[in-house]
């Protein structure tokens, strides 16, 4: 189930995702009654897995031209939900104390006690196929820039397999290029190299098979 403040339909239309109820999911804080948001909050409080999506800028906005935001079901999403991750303006947000592994989504970390070593970490379920290269890729408007590809040549690579929590169940290995993942599972795959790749916010990394297919992408996150 996935829910939106400000309500932003178009995310339940892509992901398939129903809203908790029929009532408009919009402009639900100015729009629905009383009893509306408590049928909300009531559908909500019956799925473990609810899912929020909070979209910052329009909050700002809203904010800067002095509407508030207030009522029950606001109230009850600021006590019962936490954020995950941040991609851009759009906050990924669960059940409060859930944990849960973010999928598609990476971070690059620098090597303590090393010279300019990196390591990019995504959280993947999976990709089908031999691992070929990795690229790092920066974003934005009007255009994209390629930054670097990872390959055998500049980059070894490590595999923890994950549960849906994201808590390890076993422990890390080395992981040969030209080796496919378990499809069926989910993974943190990290490359280690050398490099310098730009912002992280700004940065996409995509996943390659052997025969040059790209099976996989993750956004990398600040």
């Amino acid at each position: 189930m996935l829910f939106s403040l400000p309500g932003v339909y178009s995310l339940n239309l892509w992901s398939g995702l129903p809203t908790p109820t029929l009532a408009n999911a919009t402009h639900w804080f100015s729009l629905l009654s009383s009893s509306q948001q408590m049928a909300i909050i009531t559908r909500l409080q019956a799925d473990p897995r609810a899912v929020l999506i909070i979209q910052r800028d329009t909050l700002y906005y809203l904010a800067r031209y002095g509407f508030r935001i207030s009522g029950s079901l606001a109230e009850y999403l600021g006590h019962e939900f936490e954020q995950a991750f941040e991609v851009d303006d759009y906050g990924f947000w669960v059940r409060r104390g859930r944990k849960i592994a973010p999928l598609s989504t990476g971070r690059i970390f620098s090597v303590p006690a090393s010279t300019g070593e990196q390591k990019l970490e995504l959280v993947l379920s999976g990709p089908r196929g031999a691992l070929g290269s990795l690229e790092l890729w920066t974003i934005g408007t009007p255009s994209r820039a390629h930054r670097l590809t990872l390959t055998i040549a500049n980059s070894s690579l490590e595999v923890t397999p994950l549960d849906q929590t994201g808590t390890p169940t076993g422990n890390p290995h080395q992981l040969a290029w030209s080796t496919p993942l378990p499809s069926d599972a989910i993974v943190r795959l990290t490359a280690t190299f050398r490099g310098d790749v730009g912002p992280p916010d700004k940065l996409v990394a995509f996943v390659f098979d052997t025969q040059g297919q790209r099976v996989a992408a993750a956004r990398v996150l600040r």
